[in-house]
Formats: structure tokens, C-alpha cells, sequence
């Protein structure tokens, strides 16, 4: 009986995973080829997920995409969620360099006016650390964040920017 409640639970898993596979909005919203452009480096398949987000400000699910690129030990992540009324999606992206900061992290930062984003390079002394590149920005009433961690690249800006709107103009 107990080997037959591991098989039920095995093929329910199964058949979950495969519709969150085939039912995903976010990494439509990105191509391989998009990322390639900004990262430099050939990306795997597009694995999606849900995040619940246990603050009340986040208002709940965020939906997302990871895209490894192996080549340079990274992962691009794209995610979206409801934006909470009375908060703009650059004042929630700030709130994670303070931590950073107090960590040491070399920041470098750019507001767009419509969108925020930043690269936190770990001090030297923290070889195990990665490299984050992000952006976030608000429209049609959702926050989008895109992510970027590597053990040895930093994006450009801009051009983290330039893939976030790329993704923000796809949102139906």
C-alpha cells in the first residue's frame, strides 16, 4: 500500500509539473535568443514556477521563468506578480541593496524613472558568492523583475533594462 501511495503521488507530480510547463505565461514572455543577446551565453530550457511571497505588501503569488546559462554558471529569472497598491516597483527592488550594502556588496545602480536596476558584485573576500545583475519596473498594474546571478559575469544596465522591457511590451 505505501509503495502504491509513492506511485500516486509520483504520476500527480508528473502531470502538475507537465501543466505548469505547458501553462506558461511568463517564459513566453522571453526568448533563448533574448537572453543569448544580453548574457553572451547559450541558455537551457525555460523552467516555470510560482513563488509565493509571504509579505503582505507583495500581495501574494509572483509567477516566473528560470533560463540557465550554463557556460557562465548563471540563471536569468523573470517574474511578475499583482503590484501593491500605493508602492511603485522601484522603491520594492531598492529594498534588497540595503542588505547588500551591509553585506559589503560593490553596487552600481541606474533609475530609469519607469524602472530600477542595479549589478551587486560580492567583496573579494566572498568567493562563493554570485554576481546579481537585476531590474524591475511597473505596468499594467504588475510589478516584472528580472534577475540575473553568475559566479563570473556582471550584465550591462542598459541592456538589462532594454530585456526587461522587451518582456513588459509581450505582457497581454
Amino acid at each position: 500500500m505505501k509503495s502504491m501511495n509513492v506511485v500516486v503521488v509520483s504520476l500527480v507530480s508528473m502531470v502538475a509539473f507537465t501543466i505548469t510547463r505547458q501553462e506558461s505565461p511568463v517564459c513566453a514572455l522571453l526568448t533563448a535568443a533574448d537572453i543569448e543577446a544580453v548574457t553572451g551565453g547559450k541558455t537551457g530550457a525555460p523552467v516555470p514556477g510560482d513563488n509565493m511571497i509571504a509579505s503582505s505588501a507583495a500581495n501574494g503569488q509572483m509567477r516566473m521563468c528560470m533560463w540557465p546559462v550554463t557556460a557562465q554558471t548563471g540563471q536569468m529569472t523573470l517574474s511578475t506578480g499583482v503590484l501593491p497598491s500605493g508602492t511603485s516597483a522601484t522603491s520594492l527592488a531598492k529594498q534588497s541593496v540595503g542588505m547588500m550594502r551591509q553585506a559589503k556588496y560593490t553596487i552600481e545602480e541606474k533609475d530609469y524613472g519607469n524602472a530600477w536596476c542595479g549589478a551587486a558584485t560580492p567583496p573579494a573576500s566572498d568567493k562563493q558568492a554570485p554576481i546579481l545583475t537585476t531590474c524591475a519596473g511597473g505596468a499594467k498594474g504588475k510589478i516584472f523583475s528580472l534577475s540575473y546571478m553568475s559566479s563570473t559575469k556582471k550584465l550591462a544596465l542598459d541592456q538589462t533594462k532594454a530585456l526587461l522591457d522587451k518582456a513588459i511590451s509581450r505582457q497581454r
